[in-house]
């Protein structure tokens, strides 16, 4: 009797691997394209808090709107102003939006905000 694999033998068992390889695969880009939208949400979250710090009482605009400086200058802001009144008393509903150029991708917040 011969000893060794058949070529049946040895096809089945490369496209087992071959699949395994591409299911890996497709793990590793799935996992890559999740760490980039984590990245952007966490960047985005740091840029909107930064631009929300640094003008928050400005009352005189409903929108305002711009690109961030160096290095994020890919990233782009809004923030509408909305004034509203319950139960007497005036409030501003404040919505805050960061998005990156040419990108689906859109991080925003809304919060309220008593007038003095």
């Amino acid at each position: 009797m011969h000893s060794g694999f058949t070529l049946i033998e040895m096809l089945i068992s490369i496209l087992v691997l071959s699949i395994g390889l591409v299911l890996i695969l497709q793990a590793l880009q799935a996992s890559a394209i999740a760490l980039a939208k984590s990245r952007d949400v966490i960047l985005a979250s740091i840029l909107l808090r930064d631009k929300l710090i640094e003008d928050p009482n400005n009352a005189d605009k409903d929108r305002r709107e711009g690109r961030f400086d160096m290095p994020y200058t890919a990233y782009q802001w809004s923030v509408d102003r909305s004034e509203v009144f319950i139960g007497g008393h005036a409030m501003f509903i404040v919505t805050a939006s960061v998005w990156r150029e040419g990108s689906r991708f859109c991080h925003g917040l809304s919060t309220l905000q008593l007038t003095h």
